[in-house]
């Protein structure tokens, strides 16, 4: 039996070899869109059934080449980082503030915060955090992905706010030790 053609209709076929650009970059967005919904929504399988208490379930997200990941579960939301106001007197690793649906947010520079290199990306994104008495904006170059990391597989590292490192570099934070920073307390409340 032949091959299956690609396009069973020629009325289908003739559509889009019509199609405008603007056309043609709305259909080939709305794909890209219905593939990363099918793949955020497909959970992802630990290989050796890992019970919860054994993982880490982190939102990874990039400085330059530098890949970090945070717990999922204090992540209320991601956007673009557009319409941050600056306000003076603070410290320097904080970026400014914004307003999420009526609630001001601290924007925080985690690369100021850890006394990195500063990005030359110039789009940013937002990741929307609560811990229990803070909640933040931090500034991410990229947001990637969810993923699930056997907490057997991070090796430990002797420095503050990281838990530590898998085999392919990725830094797994500590954001109970970041809550905890007296760096982010103003004025004696948090």
């Amino acid at each position: 039996m032949p091959d299956k053609p690609m396009f069973n209709d020629l009325q289908a076929l003739w559509e889009e070899l019509t199609q405008s650009e603007e056309e043609q970059t709305a259909r080939i967005r709305q794909q890209r869109f219905d593939e990363r919904a099918t793949d955020y929504a497909t959970p992802q399988i630990v290989e050796d059934n890992y019970s919860d208490n054994e993982i880490y379930r982190l939102l990874t997200f990039r400085f330059g080449d530098e890949q970090y990941g945070i717990d999922v579960e204090i992540v209320t939301g991601i956007r673009p980082a557009e319409k941050i106001t600056r306000v003076p007197g603070i410290p320097q690793f904080y970026r400014g503030v914004i307003n999420v649906r009526g609630q001001i947010l601290s924007v925080l520079d985690l690369r100021r915060f850890f006394n990195l290199s500063p990005s030359e990306n110039k789009k940013s994104e937002l990741i929307l955090i609560k811990l229990e008495n803070l909640s933040l904006a931090l500034l991410a170059d990229h947001v990637e992905e969810i993923q699930i990391i056997p907490r057997n597989t991070i090796e430990p590292v002797d420095t503050p706010h990281v838990r530590g490192v898998t085999a392919d570099k990725l830094v797994v934070l500590d954001t109970n030790y970041l809550q905890n920073d007296d760096r982010l307390i103003i004025g004696g409340k948090i």
